[in-house]
């Protein structure tokens, strides 16, 4: 469907909301015309899920392509912190480098060069009390959580300079 399409749509009283979903949708080829989205949740977050994974390497490829184009002259080092990994992620840690993100994205598209590194504060007592609650070796606790927050990290597409991550 569509924009100019979609303008007939509203003069003919059909509703607005759909029009517009069924536009933002279908331009991606993966809205089935089959598919009723205001009675079935379940197909609509199952084709909601095809159209992140559509798009989501996309937007990530397009950032990091627009990150290794910047001039070194104009930069800006943006640090949310190094999240102790102790656990999983939890919203506060999703606010905060959420934050972060769209700072760094914001100056990234007002032509700075971003720095925005991650890495983990491993060291210190909540990662080894953690470890020692579960009866576990700290390293091996620390890696797999780290394996796991990264995962977890990525799947919500936040911007960071990975190939410099640290544990030091």
């Amino acid at each position: 469907m569509t924009l100019a399409r979609c303008k007939i749509v509203f003069q003919k009283n059909i509703s607005k909301q759909y029009c517009i979903r069924r536009l933002i949708y279908s331009e991606t080829g993966l809205w089935p015309p089959t598919c009723t989205y205001d009675s079935d949740y379940c197909c609509l977050i199952s084709h909601l899920k095809l159209i992140e994974k559509h798009w989501k390497p996309l937007v990530t490829q397009k950032w990091h392509e627009l990150s290794k184009n910047r001039r070194k002259a104009n930069t800006r080092y943006i640090l949310s912190m190094f999240p102790y990994p102790s656990g999983s992620l939890h919203l506060g840690h999703v606010r905060i480098y959420t934050m972060g993100d769209i700072i760094s994205r914001y100056n990234q598209l007002n032509g700075y060069n971003i720095v925005n590194p991650m890495g983990w504060d491993s060291f210190g007592l909540p990662a080894e009390n953690a470890a020692i609650e579960r009866s576990l070796n700290p390293k091996e606790w620390t890696n797999m959580n780290i394996s796991n927050m990264r995962h977890q990290f990525d799947s919500i597409a936040l911007n960071f300079e990975w190939r410099e991550a640290t544990s030091d």
